[in-house]
């Protein structure tokens, strides 16, 4: 079993993006067309006895709030596993700054598990009960449209200039 997982987590922007209206959960429907960028997060995961995350520099989310911790919650529940894991984000991408940098720390969380603890599990599905972004890049494409509240993503085919 590998011992440690490294993913790169990229940022992204929305090439376009139209509210479409609230739905009645609360959440708004969109269209947007989404494209990652070379800026990115180092996302290291590894097993643990327990479970600790360490965001540096920090994001200033409340102690477990964040989205990686959320991400490991997650996918330990869908596997009937204990919540145990290192993970060491060291950021890069600004926080709070709509390049969904703790989203895809979060999809990278996700993925790096899977692997390590061997586990098949939906992780489009799962990725879309932790965050709006989330599945977009969880599905690991370059561009996509993304609709509903994030859940819906297809694959584009990749821009090669801008």
């Amino acid at each position: 079993m590998a011992r440690r997982v490294r993913i790169l987590a990229p940022a992204k922007v929305n090439l376009t993006l139209e509210i479409l209206g609230r739905r009645a959960d609360g959440y708004h429907d969109l269209a947007s067309v989404m494209a990652t960028i070379d800026l990115h997060d180092d996302v290291r995961v590894a097993p643990s006895r327990t479970l600790d995350v360490r965001i540096r520099p920090a994001v200033g989310a409340p102690a477990g709030e964040d989205l990686a911790t959320r991400a490991v919650r997650a996918l330990a529940r869908a596997s009937g596993r204990e919540p145990r894991a290192h993970v060491s984000v060291r950021k890069r991408i600004p926080v709070a700054a709509g390049l969904g940098g703790g989203s895809s720390d979060a999809a990278a969380v996700l993925r790096a598990l899977a692997a390590l603890w061997r586990v098949d599990v939906d992780l489009a599905s799962l990725a879309a009960t932790i965050g709006s972004d989330v599945p977009f890049f969880a599905a690991g494409v370059p561009v996509a449209h993304v609709g509903g509240r994030g859940e819906r993503v297809e694959a584009l085919p990749p821009i090669t200039e801008l």
